[in-house]
């Protein structure tokens, strides 16, 4: 292999290196974004829980 080829297999090397970044910085981007929203969603259904036992209890007395 010669310094000309060794060089370009590198380029490509390193193209492909960022790539892979690139990608798994987005997945992580997406799993912080699921991950914020399914927070979210529990906060919600928790408030309602304590809503509906809240009424429950007025509707008991």
């Amino acid at each position: 292999m010669n310094k000309n080829n060794f060089h370009r297999y590198l380029t490509e090397v390193d193209l492909y290196i960022h790539s892979i970044e690139k990608i798994a910085a987005s997945q992580a981007a997406l799993f912080v974004a699921l991950m914020c929203k399914l927070s979210l969603i529990k906060q919600s259904l928790t408030d309602i829980c304590i809503f509906i036992k809240k009424a429950e209890k007025a509707v008991n007395w």
